[in-house]
């Protein structure tokens, strides 16, 4: 598979879900890099693309009172606490309820 070919593959979110599946089920936190890597996201911007793709992970995980996976994902860079912006997102998500139940179930980090 080329560059391109890579950079338009879209089965890449299915195993971006596969991959938080498997680091909830193992009880471990991922980072940005190594679930682009799991992924197999590659190219410029996949960190973006990988963040972008979790945002609306987490706001589907929020509305539909799913096991928040998204939030096993950290950043190295910031000693293992998720991006700038994650936390905000949560309370954007969904109605009150749903923001209430869903900073409950975020996974101690």
């Amino acid at each position: 598979m080329t560059g391109t070919e890579q950079q338009n593959d879209d089965g890449w979110q299915q195993r971006a879900a596969m991959a938080l599946s498997a680091a909830a089920a193992a009880e471990r936190l991922v980072t940005y890099a190594e679930l682009a890597d799991a992924a197999g996201i590659t190219g410029q911007h996949r960190i973006n693309r990988l963040t972008t793709w979790l945002e609306a992970e987490l706001e589907r995980e929020v509305s539909t009172g799913a096991r928040l996976l998204s939030a096993r994902v950290i950043s190295r860079a910031r000693g293992g606490l998720p991006a700038p912006g994650f936390s905000s997102n949560v309370p954007n998500s969904g109605s009150t309820m749903a923001r209430q139940k869903a900073r409950r179930r975020l996974p101690s980090i």
